[in-house]
């Protein structure tokens, strides 16, 4: 086996090898082609998600840790199952917000849908079963 400081060099050597190819590729861009390297940041940039989606994700990230943590401390599966329920009623509230977002979109308001379903029919034309 070869001894850690060995095992270290070759890693540091492996590393800046890499790094110095990808810096020289990009100078190399820079150098013959900078319209072709700026479009492609500029494609990269505009492929980031926004501020919110980014601070959602986050957010997402950090509730996963904390219940992850929580689940190793206390050793109690219970927690799993908690963590769960409340993400299925949190993706559940966000399909009612997307859809509602939708439906201002499409220029339909929720409550003209609402009031729609819950009006009587008129006296001899069909309900919603298709029968008179």
């Amino acid at each position: 086996m070869p001894s850690s400081e060995f095992r270290s060099s070759i890693l540091y050597a492996l590393a800046l090898s890499v790094l110095g190819a990808f810096v020289w590729d990009r100078l190399c861009v820079g150098i013959f082609a900078p319209r072709l390297l700026m479009a492609g940041y500029k494609d990269a940039w505009n492929a980031l998600p926004s501020r919110e989606e980014g601070f959602q994700t986050l957010v997402k990230l950090v509730m996963g840790a904390f219940v992850f943590g929580l689940y190793i401390y206390t050793e109690n599966f219970v927690i799993l199952i908690l963590a769960f329920y409340f993400w299925k009623q949190l993706k559940k509230q966000e399909a009612k917000i997307k859809a509602t977002e939708e439906m201002k979109l499409a220029g339909v308001t929720p409550t003209d849908t609402i009031a729609a379903a819950q009006a009587p029919c008129p006296v001899g034309s069909s309900g919603p079963s298709g029968k008179k």
